[in-house]
């Protein structure tokens, strides 16, 4: 798993990629909650999650996604979603965590897009 935070003005990224199976690897599960935490600090206005480079993802790693719109609900900070492709897309709109809040295929248009 990567995680990389940028922030820009009132905008915190946070970008992950590569592997989120958490199955039996709490410790992973652990790191991206405390990215969460630390993405949340300030707080930002709006959150962009791009999630493009995610390979694969399992029930945990998505159990564990769903945290961030609810901590961001919580704080009223607004959240756009770049999704993966593949399997992992698949996945994640199988279960309709993302459906509230708007959903892009790239991040710069979800930079570009207005606040919602």
């Amino acid at each position: 798993m990567k995680i990389e935070l940028e922030r820009r003005g009132d905008c915190q990224i946070i970008r992950l990629a590569d592997d989120l199976r958490f199955w039996k690897q709490p410790e992973l599960e652990g790191k991206l909650l405390a990215a969460f935490d630390a993405a949340l600090a300030g707080p930002p206005r709006e959150v962009v999650l791009n999630l493009l480079e995610v390979l694969r993802i399992d029930s945990r790693g998505i159990a564990t996604l769903v945290r961030l719109p609810i901590r961001c609900a919580q704080r009223s900070i607004g959240l756009k979603v770049v999704m993966p492709r593949g399997v992992p897309r698949d996945a994640i709109k199988h279960i309709h965590i993302f459906d509230p809040w708007p959903t892009f295929e790239d991040e710069s248009s979800a930079l570009g897009s207005s606040a919602q």
